[in-house]
């Protein structure tokens, strides 16, 4: 005679709990994978942005500041239709914050434009960076994209964000990309100043 064996409700108790246990371990694991890939596409878009930037400052002698991301799609820098550098992955701004304009900033100077020639230590010289434009209904504003490095109030809410576990993609003058704290930034020359 064939002797049928269940599972007793212990033993399927045992079971779920392990397999929640596990649940819970893996969980934030894969949550840290995913937010890691998404900082690495960040990079990617912004050393393509400066890659960019670098063509359309040899072609035209200088970058615009305020409204860089439009001078590179009508000028087809950057093909309309194929415009996803220009987005942070991790971002996702409000629908009244606008597209594009909102992922990324340029640093801003006092000149209106960037010059590849004038800057002495293009290594260290931060020119994008994940930002954030805190004032968006500011009608003097409109969809400027740039940061500021001092002041949060006023003329002065346009920041970096530190939206990848608490640091900022930032594209230097020369072209490379990295992942930097508050901290490094100050290191860099840069004052306090991230969101």
């Amino acid at each position: 005679m064939k002797v049928v064996r269940h599972f007793s409700l212990v033993e399927l108790l045992i079971v779920c709990s392990i397999i929640m246990i596990l649940a819970a371990l893996l969980v934030p694991a894969l949550n840290q994978a995913r937010s890691n890939a998404k900082s690495t596409i960040c990079l990617n878009n912004q050393r393509q942005i400066l890659m960019i930037l670098q063509m359309y400052g040899m072609d035209h002698n200088e970058i615009p500041i305020k409204y860089w991301s439009k001078a590179l799609l009508e000028t087809q820098y950057v093909p309309p239709s194929d415009n996803v550098s220009l987005f942070c992955p991790t971002w996702y701004p409000p629908n009244e914050l606008g597209n594009h304009h909102q992922t990324y900033g340029m640093r801003q100077i006092e000149e209106e434009v960037h010059s590849f020639v004038n800057v002495q230590t293009p290594s260290t010289h931060v020119l994008i960076a994940d930002s954030i434009r805190l004032n968006p209904d500011d009608p003097q504003d409109g969809m400027k994209q740039y940061f500021r490095f001092y002041g949060n109030t006023g003329q002065h809410m346009n920041r970096v964000h530190c939206r990848h576990q608490r640091k900022a993609n930032v594209g230097f003058m020369d072209g490379h990309v990295e992942s930097c704290s508050g901290q490094e930034l100050e290191n860099f020359g840069c004052p306090k100043y991230a969101y």
